[in-house]
């Protein structure tokens, strides 16, 4: 987690916290921006292996549906 907050950190400190069209800026996973006025909600998160998941235990097939 604290390797998380460390990129989100960054990535403000690099491209803002707020862009045009921005309604809430970033925060841990998500951020919600105007798409030709209406509120769309962008969110990203990432899945490391040996963190999240381990592919001794799991199929790609496996990992692919834990993504979805």
């Amino acid at each position: 987690m604290n390797q998380e907050r460390s990129w989100i950190e960054k990535i403000k400190a690099d491209w803002g916290a707020h862009g045009t069209g921005t309604l809430v800026g970033i925060g841990d996973d998500a951020a919600v921006l105007s798409a030709a006025g209406n509120p769309v909600v962008v969110t990203t998160d990432m899945m490391v292996e040996g963190v999240h998941f381990d592919l001794r235990y799991l199929t790609p097939e496996n990992v692919g549906h834990r993504l979805l």
